[in-house]
């Protein structure tokens, strides 16, 4: 993995996973406060959202500017054998039917 790779995955991260997952066994700890659970649950709840919201808009972007959304001449052609084959193959199927 190299550096490039290392910032998106930094940048894109989980989009808060874990912290939502850590705030639903809060809100299912009964020894806590019910109005605390329920605070907890709602922020971490939100910041996961706008996580999502903001970081999954620009990762398009990010991708782009790490030059990361280049395809090597090898995989494009790989892309066109696999989808000629499918093709080919849901032709075949059709014939069938």
């Amino acid at each position: 993995m190299n550096f490039r790779q290392v910032v998106l995955l930094s940048f894109a991260g989980l989009r808060g996973a874990v912290g939502l997952t850590l705030a639903l066994i809060v809100a299912n700890d009964l020894e806590i406060n019910k109005e605390i659970r329920e605070i907890i649950l709602f922020h971490t709840a939100g910041l996961a959202f706008l996580t999502i919201l903001v970081n999954g808009n620009l990762t398009g972007k990010v991708i782009r500017a790490l030059g990361l959304s280049r395809t090597s001449l090898v995989k494009k052609k790989l892309m066109v054998n696999i989808l000629d084959s499918i093709e080919s193959n849901v032709d075949h199927l059709i014939e069938e039917l």
